[in-house]
């Protein structure tokens, strides 16, 4: 009997053993499973975003496809914006060139107006039509004001120039 009760002395053992390694692993397992939900939550709650975009030239596209504006880089490293109408003709732009900046807005009848900002000056020139007087309103660094009403001289050189360089893009 006395061995009996030995043998049954070390399943007992054996028995206590096995369940205190069981109860380790199956606690292993609810923390290592508990650590992939919480990753996994986090991961879908906080989705990765670039709050930058970055590019040489950006194209603004109607939903029919037609092109209404663009941002981009001159091959002077001017920076140019421009807005078209629905039959993809340009009526506004914004140039910035060697701290040099023009707003130019037209329409389809050929009136305009400039308003350009330069390192000297500062000038706002309107015109009904290409053909037609045009008016000049010019504030030099110093202060000085001046006025001036021309006859057919508008838009000048310098604006059909910049005209033709961004309808070249």
């Amino acid at each position: 009997m006395d061995r009996q009760i030995q043998n049954l002395g070390i399943r007992v053992e054996r028995l206590e053993a096995q369940s205190r390694r069981i109860k380790l692993i199956a606690g292993a397992v609810v923390v290592v499973l508990s650590v992939l939900l919480v990753a996994g939550q986090t991961s879908v709650k906080q989705p990765r975003t670039s709050r930058v975009v970055e590019a040489e030239e950006f194209i603004l596209r109607d939903k029919n496809g037609k092109k209404r504006g663009w941002w981009t880089v001159g091959a002077d490293d001017s920076s140019i914006f421009v807005l078209l109408n629905r039959e993809e003709k340009a009526m506004a732009f914004l140039v910035e060139e060697d701290d040099n900046s023009r707003l130019i807005v037209g329409n389809s009848r050929g009136a305009v107006a400039v308003l350009a900002a330069r390192e000297e000056s500062t000038s706002v020139k309107l015109s009904g039509s290409y053909q037609q007087p045009s008016s000049e309103w010019l504030m030099e660094s110093d202060g000085h004001v001046s006025f001036a009403l021309r006859e057919n001289t508008f838009p000048t050189e310098e604006t059909k120039e910049q005209l033709e360089k961004v309808k070249g893009l």
